[in-house]
Order: C-alpha cells, then structure tokens, then sequence
C-alpha cells in the first residue's frame, strides 16, 4: 500500500503532522463519506471544542466558578443569526474571533421581588456592561431601576400575565441575549392569570431510591392511594422496574420493585384489588409480552401467564372487565427490499382478559387501530386515544384520535369523537392525556390555538356538550410534555415534564368529582386464594390502609414515554 501526501501550494515538511480519522477521507467513493448534518448531536462537539479554547480565558476560585463562568463566556462568544433568534437563548452560533465589545449579554437568573408597586424583577447574569442599556420582558420595555455588569434591577411592565416570560437584555454596544423564566407576578387589574392546580405533591428524591432522570409512564389510584410506574432510562434491566405508591394522608411515598424489569409499553390499571400491569421485553421477533400482579394487602407480586397475549395493547380495568386496548404485530421482512417491521392490528384488537389463565378473548374492535393508548373509564364507557400507529414502513407516528367505546352485553360500540377535539397548536407535538371525571372527559397539558390561559380543558358530556372547554384551572405556567394524568378520590392528579419546573417535572392535583372506581374492592381476610406460581415478597412494603379501601375513580393510563425513549436507542430497528 503507497501512501502520497500533498497539499495545494506548500509541500510536506518532516515537522508537520498528519492526522487520518476513522470516519473516512470526505471523497464520495469512501466507506463513510462526510455529510451535512445539524442538530444538538452536530452542535454538541462544536461547542465543546470552543470551551477548550476559552477555558484558559476564564477563572474562579472553585471548579464550580470556573465552569459557570466558562459557560457563560461560551454563551457570549455569539455572532447573531437572525434564523435562530427563536429557537434558542443565543441566538447565533459560537465565534471566538469576537472582540469584548461585541459579546452577547448572557441572562442566567430572574427574581421577582412583590415588596414594591409595581413589581421589580431582579436579573443576574454576564456582560451586561457597565453602561446602561434595555430590556424588554414578553416583548413590552421595561424600566431599569439599576444597571452593572452582572446583575440588573427593571419595573415589572403593566398588563402581564404570570407564566414563562421572555427577558431580552440589550447592552449599550446594541448586542442582546435572552431567557425565558417562569414567573410568578402579583395579580393586578387585566393580568390576572387562571390559578394552578392547588396541590403539589413534592417527588420521590435519589435519595429515596428514584432516579432524578425518571419519566413517568403510568398513574392509577387503589386502595385511597395514587399509584406512580416511573420510567427510569438509567436502569440496564429495563427500564421499568419499579412501583411507586403516594399516601395522599400522610404525604408520604414509598415503593416496591417489580419481580422482573420491563423495556416497553407498559401500562397498569387496578382489578379486584390489586394492581396490574402490562409491558414487554425484547424487540422485533423476539418481543414478548409480560403480564403480572401486585397485592398491596399481603406485599406480594405474582408473574401470570402471558404467552399468549397481543404487543403494543394498553391494559384497562372497564365495568369489572379486564381488557386489552390496541396493538401491533411483528411481520418479519424480506431482504433487502422489504424490511423488519411493525403492523397495526385492525380487528379484534379489544380482548377481555382472563389473569389467571392467560386467555385473551376478542370482544370489540377499535374505529382507529392504534397502539399503546391512553384508555380512561367513565361508568360503561371506555375513551381511548393518543397512542401510536405503524406507516406502510414500519414508521411510527403519533396517533391523534380520540374514540368512545360503550359496552354493551359482552362487547362494545364505538364512537368517533375526534372533531371533539380542540384545535392543536402547529408547533407543539401533542403531549396531553385524558382523565375521566363525574362530569366527563378531562384533557390535560394541550397547548391550543386561540391563546388562551388554559392547559386543562374538560368535554361535559353529562350536560350535553359537544367540545372541550377550558377547566378553569392549570397545572403549570409552563407549557408541559409527556403530560401523564388520572381522576381518583376526588382529586384530578397530573404528572409533567418542564425545563421551567423546579427539577425539570411537576406533580400537581385538584379537587374533583370523580366516579366510583371498577379496581377497588374491600378484601376479604388473608392472601389471595390463588396460590400463586411464580411469587416475590418485596420486602419494601408500599403500606396501604387495609381495613376499608376507598371508593374512586380509575383511569388506566398508556405509556407516554415510548417516543423519546426510541430516541434514545441506538437500535436500526428502533419500533420494537
């Protein structure tokens, strides 16, 4: 193998250095051709590369100074582009050929201090300059009070509204950088703002044994508790592998850890007393579905037959009837030109359920073939929506549907109710989840069109209406995702993710009137009369009250973490 080096109008020296990568040599005909790519993955080395070169520009006297003020000087490192003024605090990309005059003002923190009238917001930051300059907060000016290099003060403008301000800081050299904060501004005479759901309900902790990086997956209520299957990516097991309980008496949470850990579409739902729970392991040919059963009463879990169980359903407890909603079959492809793929199921895709048998018996078919829905009941009806579907691919999309199924005698008719549906804003992807209350349908974390300060809207069905309103309340200020909800006891319980949200996620509830919950029941003494064949005793009692269960509503709620975690595998066949 010869080895010619050359560059255009300088020869080699011996004292030059040569560096070959692994990727490949840029030339159409090489194994791995360079490509313009973009996105955070592209951005990311990008970005890193520049903190090198300005990491011996910056000090402090703690590594955790240092690094504050490295990201700081990277950030003010911006040359202004005016195609991404939206779509990031920059607003630009990195230039370290900028001069000190031409750095953008970089806005880390944002206070509002309600002692004075109007209101004063407080910001901290990096190269705001000496001299006095503007700023703006939601696109209306606003006074500064006090101006310096790293903290200002300004008067809060008139006729805003509490939620996730913007705040753009313009120095006097005409260079600008802006933040967006969630804010909580006194109420003044045309800003007063919808209240928030009046309970919160602070997390499990890592130091109580829950991964800071969990994503819900499932909310149910039993036994007068409200029952959380989180999602943490972190565990190499599975990524389900344990089950939170919340005492909403003693404000306390404690949990269990499943007898197995499973991978995907998991959704759980209360029968006869207990909690059950549905999900998968594997992918592609290889998946399998796994059903199994915990007993608050005695502590104890037991694995069920699942051998012959449909993939990609959602479990739901409908009248007394346990049922799986939805799914998809796997149809091995022939190479090359037809690949591995994911199939929806369009018929029989309502099976009742027998646990103790694994029987899965067709009762009803769905209008909208779907996988992993959220399934909500109301008395005999049965709502189902969200969801995925399969292209002609294998492609997964989001499911936007919404469908009433009404039981009668031994199976169900449906109805199509999707035009029920409000108008989704464009630029969202639809995150909300469904709830059944006394009064009807509850849509929570939908992001609308008409601007209006709503995130949680109700469908009245029990005095005739015809389309979602506004509840009247919010969960958040801030727009929230993987929106996960459930109506039990008398409380509307919402789970969240938001960047604007203390620990990037919220849990709040409300007071509601509920219906009587199908899954709790007043036990008779002792343990299952089952004797179960495959059992674990957790020893990490969940501790529910056993002498008289609450009567509540359920909603059995689907998987809504399936989506971005397909983002975060590597799998070529990313659709299990």
């Amino acid at each position: 193998m010869k080895l010619t080096l050359g560059r255009q109008g300088k020869q080699f020296e011996p004292d030059d250095a040569l560096y070959l990568d692994a990727v490949g040599v840029g030339k159409a005909s090489s194994a791995a051709p360079y490509l313009m790519m973009s996105g955070t993955s592209m951005a990311t080395p990008m970005v890193t590369g520049a903190a090198m070169v300005l990491a011996e520009q910056v000090s402090g006297k703690t590594a955790a100074e240092r690094a504050a003020a490295l990201a700081a000087r990277v950030k003010a490192s911006v040359r202004p582009v005016s195609a991404f003024s939206d779509l990031c605090t920059s607003g630009g990309h990195v230039d370290l050929g900028l001069t000190p005059d031409q750095f953008t003002p970089v806005v880390s923190s944002a206070q509002v201090d309600s002692s004075t009238s109007p209101a004063h917001i407080i910001i901290g930051g990096s190269y705001f300059g000496n001299d006095e300059g503007t700023v703006t907060v939601a696109g209306k000016n606003a006074p500064v009070i006090s101006w310096s290099d790293t903290s200002l003060a300004v008067k809060c403008p008139s006729g805003i509204k509490s939620g996730v301000l913007v705040i753009e800081v313009t120095s006097k050299d005409n260079t600008s950088g802006k933040r967006g904060f969630l804010l909580e501004l006194p109420e003044t005479p045309g800003s007063e703002s919808t209240p928030l759901f009046e309970k919160t309900i602070p997390l499990p902790t890592p130091e109580e044994g829950l991964d800071e990086g969990f994503m819900g997956s499932a909310l149910t209520g039993l036994g007068g508790s409200l029952y959380m299957l989180p999602m943490d990516a972190s565990h190499t097991e599975g990524s389900f592998w344990q089950l939170w309980c919340y005492d909403p008496t003693g404000g306390s949470w404690t949990h269990t850890e499943l007898p197995e850990a499973l991978s995907d579409f998991t959704s759980m739902a209360a029968y006869g007393g207990k909690m059950y729970l549905y999900g998968e392991k594997g992918t592609g040919a290889a998946t399998t579905a796994h059903l199994m059963r915990y007993d608050p009463q005695t502590d104890f879990w037991q694995i069920l037959p699942a051998t012959n169980l449909p993939l990609h359903a959602s479990i739901t407890n409908c009248d007394g009837q346990l049922l799986l909603v939805g799914g998809a079959t796997f149809v091995p492809g022939t190479p090359p030109s037809v690949p591995d793929r994911w199939v929806d199921k369009t018929k029989d895709n309502i099976v009742a359920l027998d646990p103790e048998t694994g029987k899965a018996t067709a009762v009803g078919t769905l209008l909208h073939a779907v996988s992993s829905p959220t399934v909500v009941i109301r008395g005999t009806e049965m709502y189902v929506a969200r969801g995925y579907t399969f292209n002609a691919t294998g492609a997964i999309q989001s499911s936007t549907n919404l469908e009433r199924l009404t039981k009668t005698g031994n199976g169900y008719t449906s109805e199509d109710m999707t035009n029920m549906l409000p108008e989704h804003a464009p630029d969202r992807a639809p995150h909300f989840d469904t709830a059944a209350v006394k009064d009807g349908i509850v849509l929570v974390g939908f992001v609308g069109t008409t601007g209006e300060d709503e995130d949680t809207y109700l469908l009245d069905i029990a005095h005739g209406a015809t389309a979602f309103t506004g509840f009247g309340k919010r969960v958040s200020r801030a727009p929230l995702y993987y929106t996960l909800t459930t109506a039990y006891d008398g409380w509307l319980y919402t789970l969240g993710l938001s960047s604007y949200e203390p620990g990037g996620k919220v849990l709040r509830a409300t007071r509601v009137e509920t219906m009587p919950s199908a899954g709790d029941v007043t036990p008779g003494p002792g343990p299952d009369k089952h004797e179960p064949s495959t059992v674990a005793r957790t020893g990490d009692t969940l501790g529910v009250a056993a002498a008289t269960l609450a009567s509540a509503a359920i909603g059995a709620l689907a998987c809504a973490a399936v989506a971005l975690r397909r983002k975060m595998r590597t799998s070529t066949n990313p659709h299990r």
